[in-house]
């Protein structure tokens, strides 16, 4: 591969000039700064959040979401960020068989999104396939590109009429972040319920059972039974039916599972149909507990 003499090998233009970042009344980052960090840098985030995508899918008692408006579109514009990351690095691949000069981030940065970016679309079909409507690491990933690549938008932007760059880089790159930010808005959303569900049908659901990660961590949710409350006394009636992960009838059987390890664990038993009686005792019991079962701990299993 062609290289040219500047101080950065791997670009066409420093890594780090505090003269133009920082020592200037018009401050800016360099290209490679922008084509580098701030896009391998939330790729790297993403694939950092793929084991706790994974835990909270193969987690999921529900199943099978319909394809909706919301996910339908996501798929769709992924797959045309991945075939405008893939183009262009065969362009960048082609000048560099033709024997142009191109530096490795033309390479690589490419290589990088189109990965990133069909791990994304994997994690979306899953989610669809096992019942999951909103994913926090799909959500994460996307606020964080978008945040990262208006810099470079911003100097494609200025730079536009006098790059000696192929035009085809800008033209790309103008399709390919406002995607990026509708990507981004489109996962504000939740995509559609499961049709598989181990939760049963009540007749005021709980709006939690179905809100998108940023409406759970903003308590979006929430807010119309706020605004109940706000313009009248609220009663039993205005109320929601509590989450089935909420409800006795889920988390007494898994607290009763986990009490019952513990208590197996404490005194060497290694039989697996033991139960509690009323009192928290084990029936078959023979043995006296080498010492207390903490009660935190199995609440912790029990909730987790």
């Amino acid at each position: 591969m062609n290289y040219n003499t500047n101080e950065s090998r791997f670009c066409d233009s420093h890594f780090w000039d505090p003269a133009k970042s920082w020592n200037t009344p018009d401050p800016d980052l360099s290209p490679c700064f922008e084509q580098t960090a701030l896009v391998w840098g939330p790729c790297l985030l993403l694939w950092v959040l793929v084991p706790f995508e994974a835990f909270v899918i193969l987690n999921s008692k529900s199943r099978d979401s319909p394809w909706g408006f919301t996910n339908t579109t996501k798929m769709l514009l992924n797959m045309v960020l991945i075939a405008i990351s893939a183009v262009t690095f065969i362009m960048s691949a082609v000048q560099y068989l033709e024997g142009e000069e191109v530096f490795p981030v033309a390479l690589w940065t490419p290589a990088v999104q189109t990965i990133t970016f069909v791990l994304a679309a994997v994690i979306l079909v899953w989610d669809r396939v096992r019942g999951v409507h909103t994913s926090g690491g799909l959500f994460v990933f996307w606020l964080v590109l978008s945040v990262a690549g208006v810099f470079q938008f911003r100097t494609e932007l200025r730079q536009a009429g006098n790059k000696e760059e192929p035009r085809y880089k800008f033209i790309l790159y103008m399709i390919y972040y406002p995607i990026v930010l509708l990507m981004l808005i489109l996962n504000v959303f939740a995509d559609p319920p499961p049709r598989v569900t181990d939760r049963p049908k009540t007749e005021k659901p709980c709006p939690a059972e179905n809100a998108s990660f940023v409406s759970l961590c903003l308590f979006g949710w929430f807010e119309s039974l706020i605004w109940k409350g706000f313009k009248k006394p609220l009663t039993l009636e205005d109320l929601w039916n509590p989450r089935y992960h909420d409800t006795s009838a889920y988390v007494v059987p898994a607290f009763e599972k986990q009490w019952n390890k513990s208590l197996k664990r404490n005194i060497g038993l290694s039989t697996e149909d033991d139960q509690t009686d009323l009192d928290g005792l084990l029936k078959n019991q023979s043995k006296e507990p080498k010492k207390p079962v903490s009660i935190i701990g199995v609440m912790i299993k029990t909730y987790w």
